[in-house]
């Protein structure tokens, strides 16, 4: 393997993270969409008038941003109890004519904050949409879609907004300051309009993720929603597959028509507006030759041609904006850089660099001659050799733990364990935690748990995995799921569970059939005896904890769970199960008890695999914030580490945000002291499953915090064949 060098990627992740902020700041980026406030005030005192501070916050006060003020949330969470910066603008707002809300937000210093949530009081109760910023150090535009929004209470509609509140909350005991500005409706004047139907459908689905991805303006609204007001003065109405339209909402369609608007319609719809149509389809187009992106934008063209100016012009700039970089520009200069640090390898980037922009160069000319969906498909091509060319650029670092999580015990989908290994050595991966076994069912010879019918058909998957990791030299990990059956395991197993009261119980009094009660003595042997059979009796590097936990705080009531509990402390709990809640002082002796079951589990395992098996590694998946799990699944994985129980961690940072990632493990490594922290990045939970940029930053991260590794979920088709082998050009070469 090469030995990393200053990479200008690792450095440009570094600034955007450690600056100190110095007033004044740059100026914020123009909003794409109608204006509902600059938030641009004279002095502080206008801005206070404003926006009132809630929950013990301090007050707002004015920042130079440019050649403007903007507004600044100072965001004090040291020496104080306070769960959340929060203030409060009224206001008098119709929000129902747009998709959602654009922010631009600035923020130096991310760590002390775990997300933002930006609220709308409407009726009795408030709708809340979460984010995050991309990253620290520079002003980040936030589109926020409605249709994501989490209602608390009972509120009425987007008709009539009262309250705009904005909430920072708590991270860590530290304080940063927040700057705010150009709050927008997002598609309050778009052209195009996409009707939701009445159940959702993969088409509507893919129309607006294309149009997402390319940042085209469009409103989307439910079929109810749909009103001639809404749709007057829009260009494209866009129909997926709304077979159920009723008569308000055709004679909508039919007057949007008339008027000059333009139609497109996928599927189903009722006839008198399938024969308006200016683009009719009874499925997506489909064509080998051009990407799913390029074939939704031809289609919806063929409806309102004017759409491909706006979609190429996007397709460029897209081509640049990789790996956070705002331009094209400054992407090549990064690549260059890094590309320069190693002489073997600046002829092949500078290759890919010029390709891109040949490619560029022809999308221009491609669109001035009218073959629009050939320059987007350049542009798309043009953006993945400059892609190319970044993941070539990287370098490698010596000795680092590089892991997959895989969820199936027979591999990635159409490949024997020895191809889905191989594919992992080749490109400089060094382990593997394969799904071998559940609560219930184990995908090997067992005399322990129940085995996987599978074992029978397909043989032992197990020594087939292990066999593979040996010849390839790869680590294996086996991954267990603990206390949770799911439907993986017998049914007559999980019926047994039940009978013998080893099932949990909620709060509410509802069963959850699928999981074991951690306290029970008997669950808990099942999970340490599986464990320790495991790492006894077949040759694996080491054993992986997951699930290892309560489901959340509101578990477990059971019988035995109120008998064994009131046995721990030594008395009767009289308002049962409501003290556990109420009552501080039960609720705290709870919190405790349960973590000491979970615990149990832990500890067992590692005092026999220890004494059994020395040189056998334990390693769990662990929820990312432990200050907060301990109490609410019970997993207090930081004591863990503190006696010895775990080799290595991993936590579940499963954000696609960069910034959020790097605040996350720089706590964990604190959490987990001397024991190696593995962070876990989630790619296959991601919006975009391929984005090979983000993980190659987030990569970086580790190596910048010095973790030593990294674990990333979860390995599957498209990672096996896509991913791994860009990351295999530079970050994890050998």
């Amino acid at each position: 393997m090469r030995t990393t060098s200053c990479c200008l990627f690792a450095a440009h992740l570094l600034f955007a993270s450690s600056i100190v902020v110095a007033e004044p700041l740059p100026a914020p980026a123009q909003a794409s969409g109608k204006i509902i406030h600059s938030l641009e005030y004279t002095d502080a005192a206008e801005a206070r008038q404003a926006w009132k501070p809630v929950y013990g916050s301090v007050p707002v006060t004015v920042a130079p941003a440019g050649d403007r003020h903007v507004l600044k949330l100072p965001c004090i969470f040291k020496g104080n109890r306070l769960e959340r910066g929060t203030w409060e603008w009224s206001v008098d707002l119709d929000l129902t004519a747009c998709r959602g809300i654009e922010l631009q937000i600035y923020c130096a210093d991310l760590e002390p904050i775990s997300g933002f949530t930006l609220y709308f009081q409407t009726g009795q109760g408030w709708y809340g949409l979460n984010f995050n910023p991309e990253y620290a150090g520079r002003w980040c535009r936030v589109v926020l879609d409605k249709s994501k929004a989490i209602p608390e209470g009972t509120p009425a509609g987007w008709g009539k907004i009262r309250t705009i509140r904005f909430s920072a909350w708590r991270g860590y005991d530290t304080d940063t300051h927040v700057y705010l500005a150009n709050l927008a409706m997002a598609g309050g004047d778009a052209p195009i309009v996409v009707v939701r139907p009445a159940s959702p459908n993969p088409t509507a689905t893919t129309v607006t993720e294309t149009l997402q991805r390319y940042d085209l303006p469009y409103l989307a609204v439910n079929e109810n929603e749909l009103t001639r007001e809404l749709v007057q003065g829009r260009q494209l109405l866009v129909l997926p597959g709304n077979a159920g339209l009723k008569a308000s909402a055709v004679e909508t369609v039919e007057a949007f028509v008339q008027s000059g608007g333009k139609l497109a319609v996928f599927g189903t719809a009722p006839e008198r507006i399938a024969a308006l149509a200016h683009a009719k389809f009874d499925r997506l187009p489909d064509s080998a030759a051009t990407s799913q992106d390029v074939q939704v934008l031809s289609a919806l063209a063929q409806a309102w041609p004017p759409l491909w100016d706006e979609a190429v012009r996007r397709a460029l700039a897209r081509a640049g904006e990789i790996a956070g970089f705002a331009s094209v520009e400054a992407a090549v200069e990064a690549i260059r850089q890094a590309a320069n640090a190693d002489a073997g390898r600046q002829a092949i980037v500078h290759a890919r660099i010029e390709d891109a922009a040949s490619l560029r160069t022809k999308a221009a000319d491609l669109h001035a001659a009218g073959r629009h969906a050939d320059a987007v498909t350049a542009a798309e091509q043009a953006r993945a050799a400059l892609i190319d060319a970044m993941c070539l650029a990287q370098s490698s670092l010596e000795g680092e733990h590089r892991a997959f999580w895989c969820h199936e015990a027979y591999g990635v989908r159409g490949m024997p364990w020895d191809e889905s290994i191989r594919i992992l050595a080749e490109n400089g991966f060094t382990a593997i935690l394969p799904n071998m076994l559940w609560a219930g069912v184990a995908y090997y010879e067992s005399d322990v748990l129940p085995v996987s019918p599978e074992v029978a058909t397909r043989g032992n998957l197990l020594t087939e995995c292990l066999a593979a990791c040996k010849k390839y030299g790869i680590e294996c990990h086996v991954w267990k799921v603990n206390f949770y059956m799911s439907g993986r395991s017998p049914q007559e197993f999980r019926d047994r569970m039940k009978r013998e009261g080893r099932t949990l119980k909620s709060l509410s009094g509802q069963g959850k059939d699928d999981w074991l009660c951690p306290s029970h003595p008997e669950n808990r042997k099942l999970e340490v005896d599986s464990m320790v059979e495991l790492a006894t009796r077949y040759p694996v590097d080491g054993i992986h904890f997951d699930y290892i936990r309560y489901p959340g705080d509101n578990s477990c009531i059971c019988d035995g769970c109120r008998e064994r509990f009131e046995r721990a402390i030594g008395h009767k709990v009289a308002d049962w199960p409501n003290a556990v809640r109420q009552d501080p002082a039960v609720r705290d002796q709870w919190y405790e008890w349960r973590r000491g079951n979970i615990t149990a589990v832990v500890a067992g395992v590692a005092e026999q695999v220890r004494r059994r098996k020395p040189d056998v590694k334990i390693s769990a998946a662990v929820f990312s914030a432990w200050s907060v799990a301990r109490d609410t699944v019970g997993q207090d994985w930081k004591l863990w580490c503190e006696k010895g129980y775990l080799d290595f961690v991993c936590p579940m940072n499963y954000t696609p945000n960069v910034a959020q990632f790097r605040a996350m493990t720089r706590h964990q490594q604190e959490w987990a002291g001397n024991v190696p922290c593995y962070p876990g990045i989630g790619l296959s939970v991601w919006p975009e499953r391929n984005d090979i940029c983000r993980i190659i930053e987030q990569i970086n991260v580790t190596r910048q915090l010095k973790t030593g590794g990294f674990t990333v979920f979860n390995y599957a088709e498209p990672e096996a064949r896509v991913i791994l082998p860009m990351l295999g050009k530079g970050i994890t070469k050998e």
